[in-house]
């Protein structure tokens, strides 16, 4: 599935409004089922239930768009590895290589210092 798919299924629920206060109560639920399996063909089960709340698992899909085949397939192991006890960086050091995943760090910190300067 889509990030546009994710994105029609976040507009339907935002458009039945708070649940608190919403006129149907049963088609806001209905609504937020139908993101959370949106969100689930788009990225897998373990990456989709990693989210707190299924309306930002949708807002991170969409800012990221449709992520290819082998994106979901290293998301779906690094999920597993999570799951079993791993911290999410020695995680992608397992599925990605450690010297990999130090070097985007080290990328990372320093894109930090020079903006921090």
């Amino acid at each position: 599935m889509s990030a546009n798919a994710v994105q029609a299924a976040l507009d339907h629920l935002i458009a039945q409004g708070d649940f608190d206060t919403c006129a149907d109560p049963r088609a806001y639920v209905r609504a937020a089922n139908a993101l959370f399996d949106a969100c689930i063909d788009a990225i897998g089960y373990e990456a989709a239930s990693a989210y707190g709340d299924t309306r930002d698992c949708a807002r991170a899909i969409i800012a990221a768009g449709s992520p290819s085949r082998a994106t979901l397939e290293i998301s779906r192991r690094i999920a597993a590895h999570v799951a079993e006890g791993a911290t999410p960086i020695d995680a992608l050091k397992a599925i990605c290589g450690a010297e990999k995943v130090d070097a985007m760090i080290s990328e990372v910190y320093d894109a930090l210092r020079v903006r921090a300067a």
